[in-house]
């Protein structure tokens, strides 16, 4: 059995030099190896392929070292955000809210940071919903009926955005390609709702 059977590997700037030669062995040590580069996609391409022809596992990520940073500083700061409020309570129904919460903002404001602030500068409407969430718990003083009540108004604005993007923002998006994005804001607006 490898050494890193079972383990992934995450290594940036492994499409060439130093960082594919990690790459390269880490998955030759049985690791499933995730790489990522800043522009050159053949190159990295190349080193997936390469891994894949010795038999591992390897995905390429575009993403440039600031993007790894920034998700990191995410997941940091939404387990610390769960910690901090769930320490307070000790009722389980609460930290699940907390959590649920905690989990959908970290998810709406990464697909947005990551897959949609390029495409439409109205997608940083999407900011404010969580601004209303954290400004409504502060409010509230983590106080369950001050942070249903929060979360309530967070899951209402979410629902808010994509109509305000469609009537008075100059979007190109028709009403046939607008009915997955509403479905989408529906779900996170649901999710902060049960969260409430």
């Amino acid at each position: 059995m490898l050494a890193l059977t079972e383990k992934v590997a995450l290594v940036t700037g492994g499409s060439r030099g130093i960082g594919a030669a990690i790459a390269k062995r880490l998955a030759k040590d049985g690791a499933s190896v995730a790489i990522t580069y800043a522009k050159d996609d053949k190159a990295a391409s190349a080193v997936v392929k390469a891994i894949e022809r010795d038999g591992g596992k390897a995905v390429a990520i575009q993403a440039d070292a600031a993007d790894v940073v920034l998700a990191a500083a995410f997941v940091f700061s939404a387990g610390l955000t769960y910690e901090f409020v769930a320490r307070t309570m000790s009722n389980r129904a609460y930290r699940f809210a907390v959590g649920l919460a905690v989990v959908t903002a970290f998810a709406l404001t990464w697909a947005n940071r990551v897959l949609a602030a390029d495409e439409n500068p109205a997608n940083l409407m999407y900011l404010g919903v969580v601004v209303i969430g954290v400004i409504g718990a502060a409010i509230s003083r983590l106080r369950a009926r001050g942070m249903a009540r929060a979360l309530f108004g967070t899951a209402v604005a979410q629902m808010l955005v994509p109509f305000i993007a469609l009537v008075f923002w100059n979007t190109n998006l028709v009403l046939g390609k607008a009915v997955p994005v509403i479905g989408l804001n529906g779900l996170f607006a649901m999710l902060f709702a049960a969260s409430a």
